[in-house]
């Protein structure tokens, strides 16, 4: 995790949990912390941090002040985080790997937060004492422009509120703003600081949708920015005084994300990328020139040098391959289905070569793809990968494959998604069902042939139709969460609150405590080395299923985690899951 500071003359990493800086001229160290740091991290993110706060893969927890004197970081100690033990069975030997894991209602890490200071080689604590041990995440961490400050931010373990604070260098804190939230409130950006020391922030307080304001240094007031029935998904750019931004949303788009300048005064928009589709943009400094890489539906990933009057500069890459050009693949349709409260789901479509859906002439066996996640889209119009390949190959032998994203999906604001507090599962199967009934009376779709598959989310989402609906006769649920109380407690709490506080959700939501339940036929995949979703889960659902005398499916991947990788195994569970539709929906 090393990183140069600002200025060039110090870098700071981490060694066996312990942070260290270097003078780069001398080539001197700095313990900053020292020990035997088994079970105290700093400067390093544990799992569930990285997995939930700061990203997957992310684990760097110190972060340099711009002028380079000062460098703040993250303790977490994880004495009190229970040890989880993951056996690999390959190994003729005992084989365990441990990890601090803490599952929902269980102690998290004890965090901390500290300023080390270069010239005086001393560190102080930030105070946090206004927030309970047993009851605080720092989920962002930054500074002032000009160093004077450092800026945080805090919320409590179910995630109801967030608060930005900043300290100065003895450690004093003050709370400049809470964002409250009637469900739970997303982590999404630092402050963008402005010369009078006003901020830009993202915010979903306009009803759930998420937009931009302009906040005054003390906090007490905000000015709208954006406005409307969308969402703003990132801030690429904002000008040195604040009176022109550079945003990314889904303006007009449901399912297509566009560049748009923002006139900060008049709230005007001004779109940026004119191609159909779904762009990702990165702004110069100056916001004169932006890179462009898009795609839809039916062109592969581009990249282009952009100039922000609407100026195409240069073409820097372009995808030439053609071979999915000679596939017998149907382009698959972006649509709607309609709810029972006539809301209008996002909706891709993928038939058979040549079938007319408005005239197919019989009917065909219904294969939905979920993932059902909050705030988690499937549908896009983007250039598909991955799983796409197979449902195109599925069309071929005669299904017909449809994603739908429930309500619950759709972001990133939470306006459609807060309903799902507490209660995971009921209105996302609600909306599924609504989905499944408007392909049974569509002149393709046979009602009596629907089945649904989906992974980690979508593999929850696929056990849980089956055991709640009658409607679906066959389920593949890959590396499912089984039960809430089996996942980790950040991610876990956010939507359904602590098994403590809400007892009757977490029943109400499992799958294994409803696989008595279970209508069609079920098959559960896992990886054995799961470290995300454990393989407890389907070992869970298994015991269940066996004791209320339900026939199934299970098939475990030895050394692959939350996803099946390794590549003679993966074509493995493509032919396995083709051959199982086969068997139980095709006919």
């Amino acid at each position: 995790l090393a990183e140069l500071s600002p200025t060039g003359k110090a870098i700071a990493y981490v060694e066996d949990n312990n942070l260290i800086v270097v003078d780069v001229e001398t080539g001197t160290a700095w313990k900053v912390t020292e020990g035997n740091q088994e079970d105290l991290l700093n400067g390093i993110l544990d799992w569930v941090y990285q997995e939930e706060i700061y990203g997957r893969g992310n684990f760097k927890a110190h972060w340099w002040s711009p002028d380079g004197t000062r460098i703040a970081y993250l303790q977490l100690n994880e004495k009190p985080v229970d040890r989880y033990p993951i056996d690999d069975s390959l190994s003729f030997k005992s084989a365990v790997e441990v990890t601090r894991y803490p599952k929902a209602g269980d102690a998290l890490p004890d965090v901390k937060l500290w300023v080390a200071s270069l010239a005086e080689k001393k560190v102080t604590e930030v105070d946090l004492s206004s927030y309970p041990a047993d009851d605080r995440l720092v989920v962002r961490v930054g500074w002032r422009p000009d160093s004077s400050k450092l800026v945080y931010q805090v919320q409590n373990r179910i995630q109801t509120w967030l608060d930005i604070c900043e300290a100065t260098a003895d450690g004093r804190s003050v709370k400049l703003l809470r964002e409250p939230s009637p469900a739970w409130v997303d982590v999404i950006d630092e402050p963008r600081w402005l010369p009078n020391g006003d901020f830009i922030w993202m915010s979903d307080q306009a009803g759930g949708r998420r937009h931009v304001y302009r906040v005054s240094s003390d906090g007490q007031s905000r000015t709208a920015i954006t406005e409307g029935d969308w969402d703003v998904t990132e801030i690429l750019w904002v000008s040195e005084d604040g009176a022109k931004l550079i945003v990314q949303g889904n303006y007009q788009h449901p399912t297509e994300a566009h560049a748009f300048l923002v006139d900060a005064a008049t709230r005007q928009l001004t779109r940026l990328t004119v191609e159909p589709g779904t762009h990702r943009c990165d702004v110069d400094p100056s916001g004169k020139f932006f890179m462009d890489r898009y795609s839809n539906m039916a062109s592969p990933s581009r990249l282009d040098l952009k100039s922000t009057t609407g100026q195409l500069v240069r073409t820097l890459s372009a995808t030439t391959i053609d071979r999915f050009k000679f596939l017998q693949a149907q382009p698959p349709l972006l649509t709607t289905i309609p709810a029972r409260d006539g809301m209008q789901l996002q909706s891709m479509i993928i038939a058979p070569p040549g079938v007319d859906l408005n005239n197919p002439g019989k009917k065909f066996p219904v294969l939905f793809h979920v993932y059902g996640g909050p705030q988690a889209p499937t549908v896009a119009n983007r250039y598909q990968e991955g799983n796409y390949w197979w449902h195109q190959y599925l069309a071929q032998e005669g299904y017909i494959v449809v994603l739908c994203d429930n309500r619950a999906s759709r972001g990133p604001g939470g306006k459609e998604t807060w309903p799902i507090h507490r209660n995971l599962g009921e209105v996302e199967l609600r909306d599924l069902e609504d989905a499944a009934s408007w392909v049974g009376q569509q002149p393709w779709g046979d009602a009596d042939r629907i089945g649904v598959w989906g992974w980690s989310y979508g593999g929850y989402f696929s056990g849980y139709a089956l055991t709640h609906s009658k409607m679906f006769r066959v389920g593949i649920a890959g590396a499912p969460v089984t039960d809430w109380r089996n996942y980790d407690a950040i991610y876990t709490e956010r939507y359904m609150d602590t098994p403590q506080n809400n007892p009757e959700g977490y029943k109400k939501s499992s799958v294994v405590e409803a696989a008595s339940n279970m209508h069609g036929r079920l098959l559960i995949i896992h990886g054995e080395i799961d470290d995300n979703v454990h393989m407890s889960n389907s070992l869970q659902l298994a015991h269940a299923l066996q004791k209320a005398g339900k026939p199934f499916d299970l098939m475990i991947y030895p050394r692959n985690r939350h996803g099946v990788v390794e590549p003679q195994q993966r074509w493995h569970m493509y032919e396995m899951m083709t051959d199982f539709l086969n068997r139980h929906l095709r006919e």
